[in-house]
């Protein structure tokens, strides 16, 4: 019997001052094929507006169709079909405890698939999401979530991405 394990790429910590965006680079999607992304996130910003954060495979934001959902304790509300993966839209302060499934293999059509929750305002709210990622020719060797404003990856976030071995 060969199980599937996980095994640590990379971890990320911000610490000093709030990150404008993590970049988990030197991947290599063809051999790994598939990654697992956890964090904990604490939105950060420089006023009490929303802020969105975007994952973007090989820092790019095309070929790519995307559809999320989320749900409280009164109301599950679907989210438009968009062309980027927001994996997080919240107020400075909500934190998100986050697992991002990658399928990232080239020869098929890729999937990002997550799952949220988020804290805000003193709710608590599940949200869940899934990318589709058209581009079949190249090699996923990163993967770059960005802010929509200066600092939005508050003090105390940490991501950690980890691969399937045998």
């Amino acid at each position: 019997c060969q199980c599937l394990r996980l095994t640590l790429v990379q971890s990320q910590y911000v610490t000093c001052s709030a990150a404008n965006s993590i970049t988990f680079s030197g991947l290599d999607g063809d051999t790994d094929k598939l990654y697992l992304l956890q964090y904990y996130l604490k939105i950060g910003g420089p006023s009490a507006v929303t802020y969105s954060i975007t994952l973007k495979p090989n820092n790019v934001a095309t070929n790519q169709t995307a559809f999320s959902r989320t749900t409280s304790t009164t109301a599950t509300t679907p989210n438009a079909t968009t062309s980027t993966f927001v994996l997080a839209s919240a107020a400075r302060g909500s934190e998100y405890y986050t697992n991002v499934h990658i399928s990232a293999y080239k020869a098929v059509q890729r999937v990002f698939s997550a799952e949220s929750i988020l804290y805000a305002n003193s709710t608590v709210y599940l949200s869940e999401g899934m990318l589709s990622w058209n581009e079949t020719s190249t090699n996923l060797t990163s993967i770059v979530l960005a802010g929509s404003s200066t600092g939005n990856f508050d003090v105390g976030s940490e991501f950690r991405l980890y691969k399937y071995t045998v």
